[in-house]
């Protein structure tokens, strides 16, 4: 199984991309790919 496969089964509905450009979630557009990028829905899932 791989991380992202794990990631995704643990934080089950939770949105998880992997090598996402940061580029698009910044002002100045800059930024590599992010190995990991996950996108809570609320503060609770962050804990």
């Amino acid at each position: 199984m791989s991380t992202l496969e794990m990631l995704k089964s643990e934080l089950n509905g939770i949105d998880i991309r992997f090598d996402e450009p940061l580029k698009q979630y910044t002002y100045t557009k800059v930024g590599g790919a992010a190995d990991y990028l996950v996108f809570p829905r609320n503060r609770y899932e962050l804990a």
